[in-house]
C-alpha cells in the first residue's frame, strides 16, 4: 500500500506529464486549447478518478505544503501566472517537490 506522500510525488510527476503534452498555460486552469497552467495539471492529472474526496483532499494538501515551500509562495497560480514565468520552471518546481516528497519517506 502507498503512503499519501507516495501518491503525492506520483501526481506531480504526472503534472509533468500533462504540461509535456497538453502544454502550459498562465491565468487560467485550462485555456480553449487545452493547456493548463501548474494547478490545471495536478487538478488533470488522473489520479482522483479513483480515490474517494477525502483521499483526494489529503493528497492535495501534502502536493500544495510540500509545493508551496519549493516555491516559497503559498499561491501556486500566483506563481504560476508571474509575468516570465517559464514552462521549464514550472515543471522544475513539481519535479523538485516530487523529489522532496521521495527523499523524506
Amino acid at each position: 500500500m502507498t503512503t499519501l506522500r507516495e501518491e503525492a510525488a506520483k501526481s506531480l510527476r504526472r503534472a509533468v506529464t500533462v504540461l509535456e503534452t497538453d502544454g502550459w498555460t498562465q491565468g487560467t486552469a485550462k485555456d480553449s486549447e487545452g493547456r493548463r497552467c501548474a494547478v490545471g495539471a495536478l487538478m488533470d492529472d488522473g489520479s482522483c478518478r479513483t480515490r474517494s474526496s477525502d483521499e483526494c483532499h489529503l493528497i492535495f494538501e501534502v502536493i500544495v505544503t510540500t509545493l508551496s515551500e519549493v516555491i516559497d509562495n503559498f499561491s501556486i497560480s500566483g506563481w504560476n501566472d508571474v509575468p516570465g514565468r517559464t514552462v521549464e520552471e514550472v515543471k522544475a518546481a513539481l519535479l523538485e517537490a516530487a523529489n522532496r516528497l521521495d527523499r523524506e519517506e
